[in-house]
């Protein structure tokens, strides 16, 4: 393929329109994601208080945003959810460098193992951090479940 008279391949093509997203995304435009389907995972969050649905992306070559703590809304089935989504390591509880998405989804308590669940990316809220105790991380989870929750509501 020539664009303004040079030869470019697909994936060439394919970079240039995922940094065309992603620039626009990090000026606070929304997000949204392919169906991304729910798995098991350490139910870590639920001993928290924040039980979370853990993702996985079936398609291997996905771009996904950069890590941190997300304000979004979830669609499951025929509903809209707010909740707020980490994507990161969890270095708080481990110190591997295997990325997770997970969402919390706030008022819900449904068993969605399997389902499909996509998501709207409204606004980053912070980066992901070690914590030196849990107490201090579920501190920083109601401080972010509060800020998530005021984004949302202008929405």
């Amino acid at each position: 393929m020539r664009v303004y008279g040079f030869n470019v391949g697909y994936a060439f093509l394919t970079l240039v329109c995922a940094a065309i997203i992603f620039t626009a995304w990090s000026a606070s435009a929304l997000v949204i994601t392919p169906f991304l389907i729910v798995i098991e995972g350490r139910k870590q969050g639920r001993t928290l208080g924040y039980p979370t649905a853990n993702l996985h992306i079936e398609e291997p070559f996905k771009l996904i945003p950069a890590q941190g703590v997300y304000a979004v809304y979830a669609s499951v089935g025929e509903q809209l959810f707010k909740g707020m989504l980490n994507i990161g390591t969890n270095p708080t509880f481990t110190d591997h460098n295997q990325v997770h998405i997970e969402v919390h989804i706030f008022n819900f308590d449904q068993n969605i193992y399997g389902e499909k669940v996509k998501l709207i990316f409204v606004e980053k809220m912070r980066d992901e951090i070690k914590f030196e105790s849990l107490a201090q991380l579920i501190e920083a989870l109601d401080a972010d479940k509060q800020h998530a929750l005021n984004l949302l509501q202008n929405d």
